[in-house]
């Protein structure tokens, strides 16, 4: 469980659709949007949790599963709109 944490939606994507493009006897196996939505939500739900110093209850998680789902989506276009501009190169001048 702790291997979710500070994962990224764009990481879980990835890696899923990755999977999904292996062959079966490779490991491949189908996953859906919904089901990468649901691994997303699962890992703001630890990450969350984790910041902020709490325990991990999977019952809470499986009873608000859309409003995670939601809250991670919400995330990850926040993280998407922040990204920090380079700042300029340091110039001496006398």
């Amino acid at each position: 469980m702790f291997d979710l944490i500070n994962w990224r939606y764009k990481n879980i994507r990835s890696l899923l659709e990755n999977l999904s493009n292996r062959p079966t006897t490779r490991g491949g196996q189908q996953y859906g949007d919904r089901k990468i939505k649901e691994l997303h939500a699962l890992s703001w739900f630890i990450t969350d949790r984790s910041r902020r110093g709490l325990t991990f209850d999977l019952n809470l998680y499986r009873q608000e599963a859309d409003q995670y789902i939601q809250f991670a989506e919400i995330d990850s276009k926040i993280g998407n709109d922040e990204a920090a501009d380079k700042p300029e190169r340091f110039k001496y001048v006398e």
